[in-house]
C-alpha cells in the first residue's frame, strides 16, 4: 500500500459520503419515507453488508498499518545498529 491507494480510498470514501448525505436528503422527503417503509427489508439489508464491508476494511487497514509500523521499526532498529558499528 502506498500513497496513490490511501489517496484512492479517501476519494472512494468521499465520494460515498457524499451519496450517503443526497440518501439522507431523499429520506427525509415523504417520497423518501414511502419508498423506505416499502423496502424497509431490502435497505436494511445493504446498510447491514455496508457496515459488515468498513469493519472488514477497518480491519485489513489496520493490519497493514501495523505491519508497516513493524517494518519501520525494524528499518530503524537497522540503521541504528549501522550507525553504532561505525
Amino acid at each position: 500500500m502506498d500513497y496513490s491507494d490511501i489517496m484512492a480510498i479517501n476519494n472512494l470514501y468521499f465520494e460515498r459520503k457524499s451519496v450517503l448525505s443526497e440518501f439522507e436528503q431523499f429520506a427525509l422527503t415523504d417520497e423518501g419515507k414511502n419508498i423506505l417503509n416499502q423496502n424497509s427489508a431490502i435497505i436494511n439489508n445493504f446498510i447491514i453488508k455496508l457496515q459488515e464491508n468498513d469493519k472488514n476494511n477497518i480491519v485489513l487497514l489496520k493490519n497493514k498499518i501495523q505491519s508497516l509500523a513493524n517494518k519501520l521499526k525494524e528499518l530503524n532498529i537497522n540503521k541504528s545498529l549501522m550507525i553504532y558499528q561505525k
